[in-house]
């Protein structure tokens, strides 16, 4: 993922009678504000925020006050309002996937706030978000929700309120689908992309404290071992698998902070690798024969029926 893209955050605000609270993440800060998209403006630093309203909600006091607050905070330059339908059939629906596609910029970073979205409005939001990951490559950076009803009542009456992190609702599906092709089939690319996602995150969202250091690295290695596999270049892919099981051993305490679903299958990948891993692999020995053989096997069980075959007549 580059570096330059664009983060922009979408949220959204009701007609509800939203009381003043500390809005605080434990990594980034705290915000106190009575409207959730502020916080998310206020933390988070998106280049734009995105705030979806219904022409009800427009012409309401809620929407004025935040416009008010913005302004206020300084904020105002990075708001642009998007105005939709309620939602209420399956046309209108259309019409917001319509309108949102159009808003949200290609190949950008989203942050995603369904603090104050109304009724199954998060739930087309975030459909149209994973829609436009592959058809504009935007990168869902994370999903957050002000929880009130968690609120921690404090001296002065103002509650601090926690934000949760729920990007993980997502993820876990890209983690299962990756490490899926990386188990049956070889194939790292996607698996080394969401390390990768996971290793920047942090980074990005200006955390100080214990940011990963090697899980960039492992991405780097398992993509290396993955595409030596595959283009059939068994000693660097032998010596790849060396050097990932290495780092395996780095990464466990990161992994199981900043990438939660890796940690869970590193002594898995490591068991996977370790026949293949060669001290030498330049040069011909028995024990460097032993882990071609190996290699040949690997093949076999992955499906890779050409690679084996070559790689089988060569041995």
């Amino acid at each position: 993922m580059d570096n330059d893209s664009r983060l922009v955050a979408f949220s959204s605000i009701g007609k509800n009678d939203y009381g003043e609270a500390e809005y605080s993440d434990q990594e980034i800060g705290s915000c106190r504000t009575r409207f959730f998209p502020v916080a998310v403006a206020c933390l988070f630093k998106p280049e734009k925020l995105f705030l979806a309203v219904t022409s009800e909600v427009k012409e309401g006091r809620n929407y004025s006050q935040i416009l008010e607050e913005m302004k206020d905070k300084g904020l105002s330059n990075i708001l642009e309002t998007i105005e939709i339908p309620s939602g209420r059939n399956k046309e209108e629906l259309w019409e917001i996937f319509n309108i949102v596609s159009e808003r949200i910029p290609e190949r950008s970073r989203v942050i995603f706030d369904i603090t104050h979205a109304l009724r199954s409005l998060p739930f087309v939001f975030l459909g149209v978000v994973n829609y436009l990951r592959l058809t504009k490559e935007v990168r869902l950076e994370r999903i957050i929700y002000g929880a009130f009803e968690a609120k921690e009542e404090r001296q002065g009456g103002i509650p601090r309120v926690p934000i949760f992190d729920l990007t993980m609702l997502v993820e876990l599906q890209d983690w299962q689908q990756a490490v899926s092709a990386f188990m049956l089939r070889g194939e790292g690319q996607r698996l080394a992309e969401l390390i990768e996602e996971a290793h920047g995150r942090p980074w990005r969202s200006g955390v100080q404290d214990n940011l990963p250091r090697n899980l960039q690295n492992v991405a780097d290695g398992i993509k290396e071992f993955s595409d030596s596999v595959r283009l059939l270049r068994p000693r660097d892919a032998l010596s790849a698998a060396k050097k990932v099981r290495e780092l395996l051993q780095k990464v466990k305490d990161e992994a199981s902070r900043w990438a939660k679903p890796f940690s869970e299958i590193l002594s898995k990948i490591d068991k996977e690798l370790s026949p293949l891993a060669a001290e030498q692999p330049d040069t011909l020995t028995r024990e460097d024969l032993k882990r071609q053989l190996a290699l040949i096997d690997y093949y076999l069980r992955k499906d890779l029926v050409v690679q084996a075959v070559l790689l089988a007549r060569e041995w």
